[in-house]
């Protein structure tokens, strides 16, 4: 990125999907500070339990994150949630 910037080629990072007690962002921006001139952040967003997209994201966290899948799944579809 740092060369693009030289090149005089705009540059910007995508950080998604920021996943609640899974994706600690600070370290993330801190990679890309100061060669992305923009830096968008969005967070895992799915409005139903029962699309498909979720259920392939639950399978995963079932597999790998099982300690916190609950609170993800709160997180995610809790509308009052800070995340």
């Amino acid at each position: 990125m740092k060369k693009l910037q030289s090149a005089g080629i705009h540059t910007a990072a995508l950080l998604c999907p920021v996943i609640p007690y899974i994706t600690d962002v600070t370290p993330l921006i801190d990679l890309v500070d100061g060669y992305a001139e923009k830096i968008w952040i969005y967070g895992l967003s799915i409005t139903d339990s029962s699309d498909k997209n979720w259920q392939n994201v639950d399978h995963i966290l079932e597999e790998h994150f099982p300690d916190v899948r609950n609170k993800i799944e709160n997180a995610v579809f809790a509308k009052s949630h800070a995340y």
